[in-house]
């Protein structure tokens, strides 16, 4: 069988700042392998007289790194939103987040640059603390709400692992080169001549789109950025990795299956797992924070 658009899984894991996400499990039956890879995106041309003429389509094959099968994920675009299937498998779910109606977002990216990472995680803690212990909640409603305070810490920790890094990379040369020497997806990229002579701050600017777009929840990763800038262990042991790859996990559970395990369990959260979670990545954040601080005091004593 032929597909349109044929991707390695190697291209397709560098390829975090391109395409559209989706997240699907496994069509081959007895596979329980979920897979969540970005895919060539389609558009919809509103210069077209007929809406029908301007509906666009990109196919793109992927493989099942479990049992090798190759699958053909078509995203259909027309102008009230897009739709995402898998060729052959109607009754494939596939989760997507439709980004049809979203306006000028590179620009945003490209213009945005965090001021205080720390303070801002710390104005967002507050403000789910006092969602948390200050709201009147049916206990009907409370498994639900509990579940959006958890992975509202979640997401709150990755826009802070995301902007501290960001910050310190593009206002220190040397910290950008540790942390491009580290990173094969930024190491072995071959620009153009061209590129770097329109641009003097090539590799600061590919590498602050990388990380813009990159997926700050693959903790595993995260380390490795962390460890070669600020030369510090995002994990204190193995117990404390596998509690926030745990937290992970359960978050994907949460984005990409209402909350359910691959077995179909329902994820039980409750108050005092929410204040076990957040004291968790606290935890992670007041470290980094404090290499952070020695980072900044060194660089200053040395005139930098």
């Amino acid at each position: 069988m032929e597909f349109s658009n044929m991707v390695s899984i190697k291209d397709l894991m560098h390829a975090a700042d391109a395409g559209l996400l989706v997240n699907f499990a496994c069509p081959n039956a007895g596979c329980q392998n979920i897979l969540e890879y970005h895919v060539e995106d389609a558009t919809f041309d509103i210069t077209t007289d007929r809406a029908s003429d301007g509906i666009g389509y990109a196919e793109t094959s992927i493989v099942c790194e479990d049992c090798n099968e190759q699958f053909a994920v078509v995203v259909r675009a027309s102008g009230v939103g897009k739709e995402v299937s898998i060729k052959g498998y109607p009754d494939t779910q596939v989760e997507f987040s439709d980004n049809t109606f979203e306006q000028e977002y590179d620009d945003y990216l490209a213009e945005y640059k965090p001021d205080d990472p720390y303070g801002v995680y710390n104005a967002t803690i507050r403000e789910l603390d006092n969602l948390q212990h200050g709201s009147e909640i049916m206990p009907s409603a409370r498994p639900a709400f509990y579940k959006m305070v958890c992975l509202q810490h979640i997401i709150a920790v990755e826009a802070y692992l995301s902007d501290r890094l960001i910050k310190t990379v593009t206002s220190d040369n040397d910290k950008l080169l540790a942390l491009v020497g580290a990173t094969p997806a930024l190491r072995d990229t071959q620009p153009k001549l061209i590129d770097i002579a329109k641009d003097p701050n090539y590799v600061a600017t590919a590498t602050k789109n990388y990380l813009q777009r990159f997926s700050f929840h693959d903790l595993a990763k995260v380390a490795e950025f962390y460890k070669a800038v600020l030369k510090i262990k995002l994990f204190e042991n193995e117990e404390h990795e596998k509690e926030l790859l745990d937290i992970i996990k359960m978050r994907h559970d949460l984005v990409h299956r209402s909350g359910r395990d691959n077995e179909g369990r329902d994820t039980l959260i409750e108050d005092e797992h929410v204040t076990i979670l957040k004291d968790l990545m606290m935890g992670v954040v007041t470290r980094i924070e404090a290499a952070h601080t020695a980072y900044v005091t060194k660089r200053f004593l040395k005139g930098g």
